[in-house]
This record gives C-alpha cells, sequence and structure tokens, in this order.
C-alpha cells in the first residue's frame, strides 16, 4: 500500500522495519528490511526527504528512527493537490493536440478485433443515404467472424 503513495518497494521495507523496531542503527535496518548494503544510505536520505524518517545520533553512533505515520497523510495530500494542477492542465493539452494533430492517412489493424474495430469505425461515421463500397474477405473471415458480420450487417441497414 505505501508503493501506491510514492514510496518505492525498498523504501516501504525500511520505513515499515523502522516502525517495528523503532530507533535503530543500520545494521538491525538492513537485517529487518532485508535492505542492500549498498543502497540503504540512499533509501534513508530518500525516506527523510520525504519526512518519513528521522536520525538522531546515540553514543557516538548514528540512529533511524520513523517519524509519525500521520506524515502518511501529509503526502497524500500533497498528490492530491499535484493531481488537481495536472488536471487543470488537461483541457489546454487538449487544444493543443487538436492543433498539432497531423492528418492521418493509413492505419494498420490486426486481426479480428482490427475487422470489428474498423467496421465499427465505418458504422459510425456512415449517415443515412450514404454509400460505401466493401472488398471481398475470405472464407475463413466468415468462420471467425459470420455471427459479427450478420448482427454488424443488421445495424448498418437499420441505420
Amino acid at each position: 500500500m505505501l508503493q501506491k503513495i510514492g514510496l518505492t518497494e525498498a523504501e516501504s521495507r525500511v520505513y515499515l522495519a523502522l516502525l517495528k523496531i523503532g530507533s535503530s542503527t543500520i545494521g538491525n535496518i538492513i537485517k529487518e528490511s532485508k535492505a542492500s548494503n549498498s543502497k540503504i544510505y540512499d533509501i534513508l536520505d530518500r525516506l527523510s526527504k520525504k519526512g518519513l524518517v528521522g536520525e538522531v545520533i546515540i553514543n557516538n553512533r548514528r540512529n533511524f528512527e520513523a517519524k509519525d505515520p500521520s506524515r502518511i497523510r501529509e503526502m497524500i495530500n500533497k498528490r492530491k493537490e499535484e493531481i488537481m494542477e495536472i488536471e487543470n492542465i488537461i483541457p489546454k493539452l487538449e487544444e493543443m493536440k487538436k492543433y498539432s494533430e497531423p492528418m492521418q492517412e493509413a492505419e494498420i489493424l490486426q486481426g479480428t478485433s482490427g475487422i470489428k474495430t474498423f467496421n465499427e469505425l465505418l458504422l459510425e461515421g456512415l449517415n443515412k443515404g450514404d454509400t460505401f463500397y466493401i472488398l471481398g474477405a475470405p472464407k475463413e473471415s466468415s468462420d471467425l467472424l459470420g455471427a459479427y458480420f450478420q448482427e454488424w450487417h443488421q445495424r448498418r441497414a437499420k441505420k
């Protein structure tokens, strides 16, 4: 669950280990969290920057401790604010895309889902009285999509 709010797997393990064991030295943190020796300081530094871990000196030794889990709520609120900011720029991005979209000249659709997609797009674009032309298809297509073609043809005729 901690990964869903932006912690890595290693950060989650280290934070949970510190909650469990309390103020601790590097050796105990590594042992409890099974974090990599070479990355433990980097993980602790990232957790510290996120406000989830603090450092204290006890008997001239660095000890690390988990901060109150209520700080996670602050992280969630910050993420919500960031998401809202992104949400606000989506209309501007859509407007930009509308003007920069190149004319599409060809599209490749594959397999039975491609055939269905093509037919649905074709049906969507048709208006009453429009004419459209279809090329033939091998017998295998009827075997694979016969029921779909029949249902599609009924919708096409109705439209």
